[in-house]
């Protein structure tokens, strides 16, 4: 497809067709495009990839290097952990629910309840405190948001890369932090992760946070439908607006719902 301002891209929108690129990873590759971004943020990229600055999550690796960095802290999300985080799960979607009460007989669902539910869920799984949420949530959206009027940080490479470096500087310092004092969760696990008996470059560690946080809803997906997909980014928005969807489409068509009117 040729859409002004972005480079020339493929489609795949028949759903046996992204099943089948999803099952040959030698033939269909992450790198170096995993994510459609405008003609200037691909060039702009592109300058800190010859430069070696680029980020590269595991959202943008292929084998070998993707299988390796991907078991790291794969047992946070087979299904034994997730009954152990259940509980949490739970008590956040109880004090989200208790929180749209407050708000009275109205409120903006997306904006005020779900954008923030599955974001807490993850920071909680990472062990982030609670107190850094409001930031996480904003940072998430200007990196995310990049061209958004309301969430984005001026749409421009220069304002795209100011966002990354706010994100590392935060998780260069967590990483840090772990290190000397491991608390035993996730984040912990990746600061001290080794592969070959090495530690985790700083750039690894921070882009590895970067992306399991985005592959964590797909996780939880693939064990409640046993489906297989990979994360292809943009993960929070994803969840936030399949949820406020459903939750539109639920007040609106009545003949679906078993119970009183939400």
């Amino acid at each position: 497809m040729e859409v002004p301002g972005y480079t020339p891209f493929w489609a795949v929108t028949r759903h046996a067709d992204v099943l089948e690129i999803e099952r040959d990873h030698a033939l269909w590759l992450s790198a170096p495009r995993p994510v459609l971004r405008t003609a200037d943020l691909d060039a702009a990229l592109e300058t800190r990839r010859a430069r070696g600055t680029a980020l590269r999550s595991i959202v943008h690796m292929d084998d070998p290097e993707h299988p390796v960095l991907r078991a790291v802290g794969a047992d946070w999300f087979r299904p034994k952990a997730m009954r152990a985080l259940e509980a949490r799960v739970r008590e956040l979607a109880r004090l989200h629910v208790a929180r749209m009460a407050e708000y009275g007989g109205a409120c903006d669902f997306a904006r005020q309840v779900a954008v923030h539910y599955p974001l807490y869920v993850i920071l909680t799984l990472l062990g982030l405190p609670e107190s850094d949420f409001p930031r996480m949530l904003r940072l998430t959206q200007e990196l995310f948001g990049q061209h958004d009027e309301e969430t984005g940080r001026g749409g421009s490479p220069q304002g795209h890369t100011s966002v990354l470096e706010d994100l590392f500087a935060y998780f260069h310092e967590l990483t840090a932090e772990r290190r000397a004092r491991p608390t035993g969760d996730l984040a912990s696990e990746i600061a001290n992760a080794r592969i070959d008996g090495w530690l985790l470059g700083m750039g690894r560690t921070k882009a590895y946070r970067l992306a399991k946080a985005g592959e964590f809803p797909c996780r939880v997906l693939r064990m409640v439908a046993g489906t297989r997909y990979r994360c292809a980014g943009c993960w929070r928005y994803s969840t936030t607006r399949t949820r406020a969807a459903a939750r539109a489409a639920l007040h609106t068509r009545m003949d679906n719902h078993d119970g009183e009117r939400p």
